[in-house]
Parts: structure tokens; C-alpha cells; sequence
């Protein structure tokens, strides 16, 4: 997880088995919600691994 700058921002996670990765959205306010990405799965369709770069970086440049 990302540390959170303030309170207002939303928290950004990664989780992975290896194969697949999963994007979690935390928000705090104004109530406490999550949202989850769609499952991609890097090695069973090599798009996927692209794609899943271009959401970190579009991550990285939103902090």
C-alpha cells in the first residue's frame, strides 16, 4: 500500500500471486469504500503485462 499523504487521498495496492494481479482503491471518505480491479493475468495472455505497467504508472504519476 502507498502511504497516504492526507486523509482525503485515496490508498493504492498491488496484490499478486505471481500470476495475477489484482488493483485495490481505498478511499476514506466520505465513507470508507474499496473498489478492485478486474483479475489480469501476466503469463496467460502477455497484453496483460502491459497493461498492468501502464496502470502503475498511471498510478505513480497521480501521486
Amino acid at each position: 500500500m502507498q502511504v497516504r499523504r492526507t486523509t482525503d487521498s485515496p490508498l493504492f495496492g498491488l496484490l499478486t500471486n505471481g500470476d495475477e494481479v489484482l488493483f485495490l482503491k481505498l478511499t476514506a471518505r466520505p465513507n470508507r469504500c474499496y473498489g478492485l480491479s478486474r483479475t489480469f493475468s501476466l503469463y496467460t495472455v502477455a497484453s496483460e503485462a502491459q497493461q498492468v505497467i501502464q496502470i502503475l504508472k498511471s498510478i505513480g504519476n497521480t501521486l
